[in-house]
């Protein structure tokens, strides 16, 4: 044995260093961690559990500085175990060799890192560890959902993360951990900021539109006519998800996110993601349609009129007047009750003003889409709410979207013998060329005529 240990260079194979530590103890840890590395390199000692064990040796050692150095060469060998009785020193000490690990092997990386989890993470080791996972979903969710703190700890893990670079949907995942927490201010708003940013990436969009030498003062819609069809549908469903996330809320949480959401936008100068008041506009629109669409949804199957209530207490709550809010609350009005659409127009026909085109649209998306009526009786009550409000002096125009929708409602209507499909789908698709509905939509349409 000891005459192996004075050959820290010599060229060994694996049944040669079998046998050497056989009787090696941890005082021969370093000696025996030189030979194992050497001849690891010249691709004689490749075997796991041989490697493993010279880590084992390291350890039972109590030399910090050997263990670490096992770690960085041998991290690819090191068994579940010995992972597991390292992970956290490794992540303190040594967080990069945690970034290959997982690299290098993400399956064994979960398992350790759950186990891990499982018994216990500070927050500041939980901030590493999410740091440092090159952006594991996995393991970011898990992080987080295992967090149980008080607002001011889950603020502080929120700082920790606040240079970290996080993809949108792990960004997505720390919104929710803010959620939890309670924590709907300013953190929460550049957090949405961050998400944006990695949603559309302005520096991308910038270059197309000089490639092409295309210019519009309005940042927002030059970045939207240089997205391509997928990026607007990714941003699309990036807000839908910030909805889920803000509709899960209590009342007076969303109520109060949104409202600091507002200020976020439009009384300061930190959101950096548009500059332009249009997109800033858009942006905060579809935000509170989506988490009204998903509030309402939370109480459809069992009491849909505590989701209308809960809208109705959200937008009491707000410093802010917000068309789309208001249009989604006359929605769901009316599509628990169809009836409602017709006397609203009634209470407003002496406040025209207020019922501008966005809520209009969202008392016709209730009628077309009312529970208690037959596919037949929502085209005919939309049509007979389209007159009504002609005949009260309303301005409103349908949007493409809307026209669409009422398309696809006459569509898939049975054939009706008193009023053919074909008489009530003609005017829309009509309608539906001026508005700019898409082509292949109007195709599909005009295939359903005789």
């Amino acid at each position: 044995m000891s005459h192996f240990l004075h050959y820290r260079s010599a060229k060994m194979n694996e049944s040669d260093f079998f046998s050497l530590i056989q009787t090696a103890t941890s005082q021969d840890a370093h000696r025996i961690f030189l030979i194992a590395y050497k001849n690891s390199q010249r691709g004689l000692i490749q075997n796991n559990r041989l490697i493993d064990h010279v880590v084992q040796l390291a350890i039972g050692s109590g030399n910090n500085k050997l263990i670490s150095e096992c770690v960085r060469k041998f991290y690819i060998f090191m068994s579940l175990d010995s992972w597991q009785q390292l992970f956290q020193t490794v992540l303190r000490d040594d967080p990069g060799v945690i970034e290959l690990f997982e690299h290098k092997r993400p399956s064994e990386f979960q398992a350790v890192s759950k186990s891990a989890l499982y018994k216990g993470f500070s927050s500041q080791d939980t901030v590493a560890l999410v740091s440092h996972c090159n952006n594991n979903r996995f393991t970011i969710r898990s992080a987080l959902k295992s967090l149980h703190l008080d607002k001011k700890e889950a603020q502080e893990v929120l700082d920790g993360l606040r240079g970290t670079k996080l993809t949108a949907y792990n960004l997505i995942e720390t919104l929710r951990f803010a959620f939890r927490h309670h924590i709907v201010d300013e953190t929460s708003c550049q957090i949405i900021d961050r998400i944006l940013h990695k949603t559309w990436n302005g520096d991308v969009l910038l270059k197309r539109g000089q490639r092409i030498n295309y210019q519009v003062r309005d940042d927002f819609r030059f970045f939207y006519a240089m997205a391509t069809p997928d990026e607007r549908v990714k941003l699309t469903e990036t807000l839908q998800t910030l909805g889920h996330a803000i509709s899960l809320l209590e009342t007076e949480e969303i109520a109060s996110f949104m409202n600091n959401l507002n200020d976020y936008f439009f009384a300061s100068n930190q959101f950096t993601f548009i500059n332009s008041t249009t997109g800033k506009t858009y942006i905060l629109d579809r935000l509170i349609k989506k988490t009204m669409q998903f509030v309402f949804k939370h109480h459809a199957k069992i009491q849909p009129k505590d989701g209308v209530k809960q809208i109705r207490d959200i937008l009491r709550s707000l410093r802010f007047d917000s068309s789309p809010g208001q249009a989604s609350l006359f929605e769901f009005i009316v599509h628990e009750n169809p009836a409602m659409a017709f006397e609203i127009l009634n209470n407003y026909k002496t406040k025209k003003s207020v019922l501008v085109n966005p809520i209009m649209e969202g008392i016709a998306r209730g009628v077309l889409r009312a529970k208690t009526l037959t596919p037949y009786q929502r085209v005919m009550a939309f049509e007979k709410f389209r007159q009504s409000a002609k005949e009260l002096g309303f301005k409103y125009q349908m949007s493409a979207r809307l026209t669409v929708l009422l398309g696809n409602s006459i569509l898939k209507l049975e054939n009706i013998s008193r009023n053919p499909k074909s008489n009530l789908l003609q005017p829309v698709i009509q309608y539906g060329i001026t508005k700019g509905v898409p082509h292949a939509i109007i195709k599909k349409w005009s295939k359903a005529l005789p």
